[in-house]
């Protein structure tokens, strides 16, 4: 099977863009407050950027907003009615609620 994203190399971040092994700092809804030095945890996860690419190229926003990405294993691992046979096409299919994913194309 080919790899849904391949890789390139460009300056800048677009739209869909994966970004494995990103570092994600965590902030709570009080940073800033407290006007001194403050620890911020961090994790690393897989996202895609989700922020238009407009935006991005135009400076239109000072972030860039990130969705996390799992393997279809994870995925079947919290969610075990996925596991059996033809479940884990319903979100293809537009048939599992809240679970889609875009159809190849879109």
């Amino acid at each position: 099977m080919t790899p849904f994203w391949s890789q390139v190399n460009v300056i800048g971040l677009a739209q869909g863009d994966f970004l494995p092994q990103c570092r994600v700092p965590h902030f709570g809804a009080d940073f800033g407050d407290a006007g001194a030095e403050e620890l911020v945890r961090v994790d690393t996860c897989d996202p895609i950027t989700v922020t238009q690419s407009c935006d991005l190229v135009n400076l239109r926003t000072g972030s860039a907003a990130l969705c996390p990405t799992y393997s279809l294993a994870r995925f079947e691992d919290a969610n075990p009615n996925y596991r059996k046979k033809g479940g884990s096409q319903g979100p293809s299919r537009r048939t599992a609620p809240a679970w889609w994913l875009p159809r190849s194309g879109q």
